[in-house]
């Protein structure tokens, strides 16, 4: 068993339209923006400058994943 049920493509616009100025209209005015942490994460890269990194350098055996791209690509020396 199946139903239809027909209604205007008109009605149905009618009735999105009406539902979307209805969230517009009593949505709360004093929504903010999100928290903005760029200042935490500089401050945060400032107190590790310097540090060793715990993932860098060369691999015991075999080659690094990381220069394969390097390998194939001829990138213009930088200034």
């Amino acid at each position: 068993m199946s139903y239809s049920l027909q209604v205007s493509k008109w009605f149905t616009a009618i009735v999105l339209i009406g539902a979307l100025l209805t969230a517009f209209i009593f949505s709360p005015a004093n929504a903010s923006a999100s928290i903005n942490y760029g200042d935490e994460v500089a401050a945060l890269a400032k107190k590790q400058v310097g540090s060793k990194y715990k993932y860098g350098g060369r691999p015991q055996k075999g080659l690094m994943l990381a220069v394969l791209p390097n390998m194939y690509i001829k990138m213009p020396p930088q200034k």
